[in-house]
């Protein structure tokens, strides 16, 4: 059986995230979480969710692109425009990837982060 394509990752993620309620009816919390190795779980509701977006992030890993505006004034008055990229998921400061793109951070300057691999599905302050 061949690997799924990340069309088809990010699908079944999808479908995880959206029917979270339903999948109760047919599997097991516990279950799921011995699959995946997830520690603590207690079978409530809150706790599935969480298990369940867990597991819809080990097939399909997101991230956003978090963008800190570090702009200063210089001690002659004038204005320094900086600013800090970094993905909420691994850390990785990508400043240096998103210098060009982003001018006032509101696309997103690729796909998937470079550092981790997680899917970008957004750039926010």
């Amino acid at each position: 059986m061949a690997n799924p394509t990340p069309e088809q990752r990010e699908e079944a993620a999808k479908c995880l995230r959206e029917n979270i309620v339903r999948i109760y009816d047919w599997v097991s919390g516990y279950d799921i979480a011995a699959m995946i190795g997830v520690e603590n779980y207690t079978g409530n509701k809150d706790s599935t969710d969480e298990l369940l977006e867990r597991l819809a992030g080990l097939i399909d890993p997101t991230c956003r692109i978090i963008y800190k505006n570090t702009s200063w004034f210089a001690h002659d008055g004038i204005h320094v425009y900086e600013w800090e990229c970094k993905c909420s998921e691994c850390g990785a400061d990508l400043t240096d990837y998103c210098e060009d793109a982003l001018g006032e951070c509101e696309e997103k300057p690729f796909n998937y982060c470079p550092n981790c691999g997680s899917r970008v599905t957004e750039v926010c302050e």
